[in-house]
């Protein structure tokens, strides 16, 4: 009898998922890592956020390159496993689709926060864990 992979969506990243995001980190493949999840759901809405205003359903045109310009850099560090730059797109997430819950009434935007922060809050765990991993190893060479 076959076991049935348990889905965990706890925040906490389990000890082999750790290691596996650790241990190949440069080879993982960028659909499998969660900074790397993280940044093509974020680049999949501004996407469409782009598609959306060139054909004048929301925002203009002008508005959403704006935000390209912060998001973009942005998405690039995160990808390359920023810690800092992590942390500035939770704070941007979090501001953008707040105001998008008090502009359209709906908790729509916040289901998009919640899949987005669970991949970047354990890409943040990843890189905590690389850092501290690798000050622990500097030490021991001492």
């Amino acid at each position: 009898m076959e076991t049935k992979k348990k889905r965990d969506f706890s925040l906490k990243v389990s000890e082999a998922d750790m290691r596996q995001q650790i241990e190949q980190y440069r080879s993982l493949p960028i659909t499998k890592s969660y900074r790397g999840i993280a940044v093509l759901i974020v680049a999949a809405l501004l996407g469409v956020s782009v598609l959306f205003s060139a054909i004048g359903i929301q925002g203009s045109l002008e508005e959403i390159m704006y935000g390209l310009i912060v998001y973009v850099p942005v998405l690039y560090f995160v990808l390359k496993g920023n810690r800092i730059a992590m942390m500035i797109l939770m704070g941007l997430i979090t501001l953008e689709k707040g105001y998008q819950v008090l502009q359209i009434g709906s908790i729509t935007p916040l289901i998009w926060w919640a899949l987005i922060m669970y991949y970047l809050y354990r890409a943040l765990q990843v890189e905590n864990e690389r850092m501290r991993s690798s000050v622990e190893g500097s030490d021991k060479n001492k």
